[in-house]
């Protein structure tokens, strides 16, 4: 009798684990970005701050990159290196330890160790203007690489988790002017405006959908340099686009911050998708650029690391219900916070809720997005590892995609 009962109990704990394990395989199958256990204190930031000191002996033409190729897409600083530069503070992807300067048309590798890199050029390195050319003005293009924007658009609901809601892609540079003396060493740095770049690739949302963004002034000293103002037409902004209905429209403005409505970029129905499903034909996005600068070039001088961190930008959506930002930023149409409305509970910061789920990512890259209702989590694999252990496995998540389960947009339209 015992032995049955033992044989019973055997089979019955083997049946069990067999049928546990099947359950738990399911589970992981099914699972989505809502199951996920989520650090409360995880910001969701993929990037780092990186100083960058560029030191030469003759004022020399330089790119630097995030990337070995040295692509475009990619290129973070555009300067003239001159004795006496500044240190650039950059901002770059966590996943990298090494940036790429290219210049005479050599790419050399230098390495990132605790936020800092530095590149001393050969004396031998070809100048652009050798010294004793009297006093020069060269611009200096400091900012973000090419990154692509995805939302959730259900906002304060949690939504479906395909990310591919609304998708687009931005860059942004500071424009200096940079002078120096007739022995070529630098005398002065200004501040003297900045340009931006935004295109909507897909869109998967069931509302109309209206991106917008906020430009706000990071430093005293800045405080409404950059201002336009639609009346006196000072600052005047240079927009351009191959669609002569896409246009921007200033909507909000303060001491320290404009907000500009995007307008003839998302000029769709609702719940007629966008290059989201599978077997379409992929339309072709959506673009735009923008370059404000300040009156006759005349910015604020400039005593510190030159920096792309002088402005935020912060590009977000509009449902026709309510606002839809990254985590952490504050609504910016003037609308409250709809805090008890967020599902399970609205989390410390602003567009995460009490599991720290988030409805946008910003990611510092050029990558494709998910086909409509397929899991994320299937379409990138290495993002479960990468948002459960607060970023720090699997940095570069979004370099392995599964092919079954994105759109092949930036395939078919490179930037």
């Amino acid at each position: 009798m015992k032995k049955f009962i033992l044989l019973f109990a055997l089979v019955a704990f083997t049946f069990s684990s067999c049928e546990k394990d099947l359950y738990d395989e399911e589970i992981a199958k099914n699972q989505t970005i809502k199951d996920l256990v989520i650090s409360p204190d995880f910001d969701w930031n993929m990037t780092q701050t990186v100083t960058v000191t560029l030191t030469a002996t003759a004022e020399t033409a330089v790119g630097v990159y995030v990337n070995a190729a040295c692509t475009n897409e990619y290129k973070v600083i555009e300067c003239t290196v001159m004795p006496g530069m500044m240190p650039i503070e950059v901002e770059v992807p966590a996943a990298i330890s090494t940036l790429y300067v290219k210049y005479d048309g050599a790419v050399k590798s230098f390495s990132i160790v605790n936020q800092k890199a530095e590149y001393t050029f050969p004396t031998t390195a070809k100048s652009t203007r050798g010294w004793g050319n009297g006093n020069n003005e060269v611009p200096m293009y400091v900012g973000k690489s090419w990154s692509t924007l995805m939302f959730e658009d259900l906002f304060p609901k949690l939504g479906d988790y395909d990310f591919n809601d609304f998708v687009a892609n931005y860059k942004y540079n500071l424009v200096y002017v940079v002078s120096s003396n007739n022995q070529g060493k630098v005398t002065s740095s200004h501040v003297v405006g900045y340009e931006y770049e935004f295109r909507v690739n897909a869109i998967g949302a069931n509302y109309t959908i209206t991106p917008y963004l906020k430009v706000t002034t990071k430093h005293k000293s800045l405080a409404g340099v950059f201002n336009y103002d639609p009346q006196s037409k000072k600052n005047e902004l240079i927009v351009t686009s191959p669609n002569p209905n896409i246009k921007i429209e200033l909507v909000a403005t303060g001491s320290d911050y404009q907000v500009f409505k995007f307008v003839g970029m998302t000029d769709k129905d609702p719940r007629i998708f966008l290059n989201t499903e599978e077997g379409v034909t992929l339309e072709a996005p959506t673009t735009i650029k923008v370059e404000a600068h300040t009156v006759d070039n005349q910015g604020i001088k400039w005593e510190n690391a030159y920096t792309a961190d002088v402005l935020e930008f912060d590009f977000f959506i509009y449902n026709g219900y309510n606002e839809v930002h990254k985590r952490g930023f504050a609504p910016a149409l003037g609308a409250t916070y709809p805090a008890a409305d967020v599902e399970f509970g609205a989390g410390d910061e602003y567009y995460s809720n009490s599991g720290n789920l988030i409805w946008a990512i910003d990611v510092p890259a050029v990558i494709n997005h998910a086909i409509e209702k397929k899991n994320f989590l299937n379409a990138y694999p290495k993002f479960k590892a990468w948002a459960t252990s607060k970023g720090e496995q699997n940095k570069d998540w979004y370099n392995s995609p599964d092919s079954k389960y994105i759109i092949d947009y930036m395939g078919k339209h490179p930037l």
